[in-house]
């Protein structure tokens, strides 16, 4: 958390563990420097030095030069540290003379500024009044910022370990006499004899930090990390290189830099910017000590500014109020609140903070402004994502793993769970899940004050569910006659509830299980009735379809604003080999799900009811098959067919479930009445009528049931009687019902429209009715005015959708006899779609058929000034160009040159891909034209070069040159300059002919991203132009990297990376300081081909020039590994690992043997510093010796001095089964001997399966049982 805007961020654990009592600041000589002014070591060193009046012969004088001199030089600190020069000066002065010299020094000024100490004694001031603050400076400052607090001095240290005992200012190294002409005591802490006394021979200062450290947490303020108290202090804790627990410092400088100060010595360090003396520290510490001072009044600012909502508030005061919640008290008084905005959720769940930026608003056409969630809802502590700008439909934001949520328990919450977080074997408690931590469930009892907002619905509708410990929590608040929730926001929260209850993915899978014991036992009841359970519709809520990133606005949003609620059937396995006897009860069983799918797709405004697939299939090839089996549209169908399978062996059955049907259903069961009329085994026709007066007239006349009802009646129509014709014509004359609100002439035109359909329909497709069908269509016509006949051809079709890929019909036919002058107007009206799935283009099948036609059209519309573009597309890049004879590319090429260059550059893109396609033809049939038609490109090009630009749109993105120039007009020409004949067959050295470099350097001297996509083409081949022309390519290409032009530079890398080969031995050397300085470079660009750069580098390091020297030395690797950053360091790993993994002869060079390289590299390259002994890098050289099965004991004794300590999943222990022979039963001492030297302490930080492989290790080897290693390991278990 973050006290000021751009303060240091303090970790939450230890914001807690203060408050709590449990930190001891360490107070160090920046403190006393920051407002009193008191002097550096150097400055000090010189003071003293003065004082005891120095000879200037004497070392020290040159000893505190040099230590000036090799810091600024090598901007290493604490290499001649102060301890040393003091020693030097206990060899002329005696310790009183120089304790004397020293105090003196370091006397305050009368009136001194002391509010920095003060303000480390409130932070220090513990809740029980207890001051815990340890100093090693000898000012007396904290002592004169508040006189009543007691001090003590060595060697009469209180033992942390008694309750209570640290109390007071604890001058760990001595402190100065009251009137500054003196040391207190036994003298200060000095010179590096004292230092040594102090911590190592007589131990009794790290003796006292030791057991501070088991007791408490630890801040250093006012130190670096090479200042002799804590070297002294900590390198001896911390010889394996982890991090100690809970010891914090703040360190001035990037977050780099401060961490890798301080991470040797085992301390997280807090960084900072040093701006304006220290001001953002400061700001910070007083900021926190008022929060010390007043806890309640800390939390109480921070919720009145939370009542504003968080897009009203900074990210580093949101920050603020995400630490409070993250705290069960924090959450306790958040909870408290009664007036919290639900937008907090925003802010607390990252899948909201990330968002994608969208427009605001409700309803589909959302007219709001644009927003990024990000800006309104994000953390001082996330990570900053890219923005998005307005129109990207294709961005895409990914949630940082690693990013904050205060839905998720902490490893707080998981320990204050401790036994709560099992069940019970048996009884009620066995059907509970598991409790809340303290923490979610305060954050629950707030959730269910705001659960009445559209936020609080909006966000939930994003979930998969909630606990149902909130869910309790809602459901109260929702029946709390004083809630302020709504009609609508009740039913929000119903829909959720409900849909909540199922679990697909458990369906689906009890589903499968289901019919794996079917196949044992067979079909019952029981087994049907579960698998019809499981096939049930169901309703699934889900964020409102016209949602925006951030929570609608208002008060009385309707149902569907709140969220977007359908019904979901699921696709479980059809019950196919069903016994005879048991078929019936299936058929209940699916009456079933569809009368509840009817209930459910009402309930939600019935909006699935009316697109149901007709149940007669249409025969039609572009129908789109797919909704049939889909959504209700398959139950009803599966239903059928079942239905009409029993019909063939239980028709009585069958007649039985039909009067199961219920009548009150216009939808679904209307639509099996209609169809069941057309089966007379299904529908005698004593049963006809009966049958049909069930279907209600609004049902009879429905649009969506019309195919299976026509159909239905043609098939039985010709058989029926009279009677029964006689009430069908009844009905069909009588139309259908006026709409509610439809004009009196609307309805009287739909209405007879509707029935002259019918009627023509039925008397086309059956034997007719009793009166005269055309007399009658003929008459009612007149009251429908634009009614068609062709409306009663089509009435049976099916109005499913159409799908399919749309044909280009490319028939020419109606161009046959079109002359030149008219051909282009003809062709274009004759072009586009003719039907669904048909675009007419004739004018490509002319191009592709009768090119000196296309070409004639063309060129008499260029005499004319005019040049469509959609008509050259066509033409030039046409499939048919690649096979033109050299004379109709001569001519096509002597047309374009002689046209202006004004018109021709809205034409650059499919000229330049023509040039491309054709250029090898070209340039061998002509290659003065091939010229002339390069030089007429590049004067378009200069000319409007905006019309140059590349295909491929970048958005925010950063660049893809490689995709950018081979998508981009210059590409193209570079690429077909690359077929000019004239530079094949050319020697090593020989040099490229003139025209063609000429040619070259026309691309690349063009401006902006144009000449960067020639500078990718021709980074692609920098292999080859280097070894035909290494001069040219040298001042022309490879200068660029010498160059200030970043993107230029990107784009040549781009091209050269896209290569992906590892350059000859000559070229090699000219790019390697680049390459090395291209492989430290923190960028984007550079992560792109991480792959390829760490290749290159192991392949140069495995190649010799011709002196027997290696092409990047071991020394200059090492030097690259050692500053570059772990993503690469990871790559070369991985690199390694998969050439020594593949067969002997692996690599770039089949010369070179990985398997063999593989242990040399490791000793003698790889770093052995600190700073590359990261948890990332040592997880990838545990990945890589669990690869090499052959030689894992010789590859783990080469990484042990080279791994640390690693953190979660990043290392990928074998996958272990009981019936494998694994690497850990080959090895299982060294994979022993491994773990134990990578496993953190912490054993919920240890990698996924940990426990499984220690198992495995003991019984591979019983003796390692008692192996103290395993032992250790296996009581961290059980103490976690």
């Amino acid at each position: 958390m973050r006290f000021v805007a751009e303060g240091p961020a303090i970790p939450d654990e230890l914001l807690v563990a203060r408050d709590d009592g449990r930190v001891i600041f360490f107070c160090g000589a920046g403190v006393s420097r920051a407002r009193t002014g008191l002097p550096d070591f150097f400055g000090l060193a010189e003071a003293v030095i003065a004082e005891l009046g120095v000879s200037s012969q004497s070392p020290v004088h040159r000893i505190l030069e040099e230590a000036r001199n090799i810091e600024t030089r090598t901007g290493v600190a604490g290499l001649i540290s102060a301890d040393k020069l003091f020693g030097l000066l206990e060899q002329d002065f005696s310790r009183k003379d120089i304790e004397a010299a020293v105090a003196k020094s370091l006397k305050p000024k009368n009136g001194a500024d002391t509010s920095a100490h003060r303000i480390l004694v409130d932070l220090a001031t513990a809740p029980n009044g207890n001051v815990q603050l340890v100093t090693t400076n000898f000012d007396r400052l904290f002592n004169d910022c508040r006189a009543a607090i007691s001090s003590t001095l060595f060697p009469n240290l209180p033992d942390p370990a008694r309750q209570g005992a640290i109390n007071g200012i604890i001058y760990l190294h001595g402190r100065a006499t009251l009137d500054y002409r003196g040391a207190e005591n036994d003298g200060f802490v000095l010179s590096s004899a004292s230092f040594g006394k102090a911590y190592l021979s007589d131990g009794w200062a790290a003796n006292f930090f030791k057991e501070i450290l088991k007791r408490f947490v630890v801040v250093f303020v006012g130190y670096t990390a090479d200042d002799p108290p804590v070297q002294y202090l900590l390198e001896a804790l911390n010889s394996d290189g982890g991090y100690l627990e809970g010891v914090y410092a703040f360190q001035s400088g990037t977050e780099d830099a401060a961490i890798r100060r301080w991470r040797h010595k085992g301390v997280r360090a807090i960084p900072y910017d040093p701006a304006e003396s220290h001001k953002a520290l400061w700001d910070t510490l007083e900021a926190w000590a008022a929060r010390a001072n007043d806890v309640d009044g800390w939390y109480s600012a921070i919720l009145r500014k939370a009542q504003k909502g968080p897009d009203k508030l900074a990210p580093h005061e949101r920050g603020q109020v995400a630490h409070v919640v993250g705290t069960v008290e924090g959450i306790r008084r958040f909870a408290a609140v009664q007036s919290l905005p639900a937008e907090w959720l925003c802010s607390f769940d990252p899948s909201i903070r990330y968002g994608k930026p969208g427009t605001t608003g409700n309803g589909h056409r959302k007219s709001g402004p644009y927003v990024d969630p990000f800006d309104l809802y994000g953390l001082d502590f996330d990570d900053v994502p890219k923005k998005i700008e307005q129109g990207n439909f294709y961005a895409k934001r990914d949630v940082p793993k690693t990013a904050w949520s205060a839905f998720e328990p902490s490893a707080e919450d998981r320990l204050a769970v401790g036994g709560d977080a099992s069940s019970s074997f048996r009884g009620q408690l066995s059907t509970l899940p598991v409790r809340l931590p303290p923490r979610l469930d305060m954050l629950a009892v707030w959730f269910g004050k705001i659960s009445h907002t559209p936020a609080a619905i909006w966000w939930a509708a994003k979930q998969l569910g909630l606990h149902p410990s909130l869910i309790e929590v809602v459901r109260w608040r929702l029946k709390d006659q004083e809630s302020a929730a709504g009609d609508d926001v009740r039913t929000a929260w119903s829909f959720l509830f409900e849909a909540w209850q199922h679990d697909p993915h458990r369906s689906r899978r009890a589903a499968y299980e289901l019919q794996e014991v079917k196949k044992v036992r067979g079909w019952d009841r029981g087994a049907i009735r579960q698998l019809s359970g499981h096939a049930r519709p169901y309703l699934t809520a889900k964020p409102s379809y016209s949602s925006s990133p951030i929570p609608p606005v208002g008060k009385h949003l309707r149902l569907r604003e709140l969220v977007h609620v359908d019904v979901e059937y699921p696709d479980i396995a059809a019950f196919n080999d069903v016994p005879a006897e048991l078929k019936t009860h299936v058929l209940r069983e699916c009456r079933r799900n569809l009368e509840i799918a009817v209930d459910l797709e009402t309930e939600i405004g019935g909006y699935g009811l009316n697109h149901i697939s007709p149940i007669i299939p249409d025969d039609d090839p572009e129908i789109d098959r797919y909704s049939r089996s889909r959504g209700l549209s398959r139950l009803l169908h599966s239903y059928v067919s079942m239905l009409s399978g029993l019909t063939e062996v239980n028709p009585n059955a069958c007649r039985h479930e039909i009067d199961a049907w219920p009548t009150n259903d216009d939808t679904v069961f209307a639509r099996l009445r209609i169809w069941a009329l057309g089966n007379k085994s299904l529908v005698p026709e004593s049963e006809f009528l009966p049958l049909l007066q069930k279907i209600s007239r609004d049902a009879f006349w429905f649009s969506d049931h019309q195919r299976d009802l026509l159909l239905s009646l043609a098939s039985r129509w010709n058989a029926l009687g009279i009677t029964q014709r006689k009430e069908l014509e009844r009905r069909l004359i009588q139309g259908p019902k006026r709409w509610r609100r439809e004009k009196t002439q609307q309805y009287v035109e739909r209405k007879n429209g509707e029935i002259a359909t019918r009627i023509r329909w039925i008397a086309t497709n059956t034997t007719g009715f009793t009166f005269d069908a055309e007399t009658f269509v003929a008459k009612i016509r007149l009251k429908a005015p634009r009614w068609e006949p062709d409306w009663a051809t089509s009435a049976a079709n099916s109005r499913e959708g159409q799908s399919g890929t749309v044909r280009t019909d490319t028939d020419i036919e109606v161009l046959k006899d079109v002359p030149a002058s008219e051909l282009l107007k003809e062709a274009k009206n004759a072009s586009g779609r003719s039907s669904f799935l048909v675009e007419k283009d004739p004018f490509a099948g002319l191009s592709n058929s009768r090119p000196l036609k296309s070409l004639a059209a063309l060129n008499d519309a260029a005499k004319k000034g005019d040049f469509p573009a959609w008509a050259w597309s066509r033409f030039l890049e046409s499939s048919g160009r690649k096979d033109d004879d050299p004379a109709l590319i001569r001519l096509i090429a002597n047309r374009l040159v002689s046209y202006p260059i004004g018109p021709l550059s809205e034409l650059i893109r499919p000229i330049s891909s023509w040039f491309e396609t054709v250029s090898e033809t070209l340039a061998a049939a002509d290659i003065s034209l091939f010229d002339k038609t390069f030089e007429h490109l590049i004067s378009i090009l200069r000319f409007a070069p905006e019309q140059a630009g590349s295909s491929i749109v970048r958005g925010d993105e950063e660049p893809d040159w490689t995709m950018e120039a081979i998508n981009s007009p210059v590409g193209r020409i570079a690429q077909a300059i690359l077929a000019d004949p004239r530079k094949e067959g050319l020697n090593w050295h020989q040099g490229l002919p003139a025209i063609w470099r000429d040619h070259s350097a026309d691309l690349i001297g063009l401006g902006g991203d144009l000449r960067r996509h020639a500078l990718v083409i021709f980074g692609h081949q920098t292999n080859w132009l280097f070894a035909v022309d290494p001069k040219w390519t040298q001042a022309t290409v490879l200068s660029v990297l010498d160059g200030g032009d970043v993107s230029d530079q990107n784009a040549l890398w781009a091209g050269f990376f896209w290569a992906a080969t590892v350059p000859n031995t000559d070229l090699y050397v000219q790019l390697k300081p680049h390459l090395l300085r291209r492989a430290t470079e923190r960028r984007s660009v550079r992560r792109n081909y991480n792959e390829i750069i760490a290749g290159m580098l192991m392949a140069g390091w495995a190649s010799f020039d011709s002196s027997g020297h290696r092409l990047v030395s071991s020394e200059e690797l090492r030097d690259l590994l050692t500053s570059t950053d772990d993503e690469l360091r990871s790559h070369v790993i991985w690199q390694i690992e998969r050439w020594s993994e593949e067969a002997t002869k692996a690599g770039p060079d089949p010369d070179q043997d990985w398997s063999r390289l593989l242990i040399p590299f490791l000793k003698e390259v790889w770093p052995k510093q600190k700073s590359v002994k990261s948890p990332l890098v040592s997880a990838r050289l545990c990945d890589l010796a669990f690869s090499r099965r052959d030689d894992f004991e010789k590859v783990v004794d080469t990484i042990l001095p080279l791994v640390s300590k690693v953190e979660g999943d990043q290392v990928f222990l074998p996958i272990l089964t009981r019936s494998d022979k694994s690497v850990v039963d080959e090895n299982p001492g060294k994979t022993l001997e491994l773990l134990y030297a990578v496993l953190p302490d912490n054993v919920r930080a240890w990698p996924h399966g940990t426990e499984g492989v220690l198992k495995r290790i003991q019984d591979a080897e019983p003796l390692l049982r008692t192996d103290i290693r395993l032992l250790e390991l296996l009581r961290r278990i059980e103490l976690r």
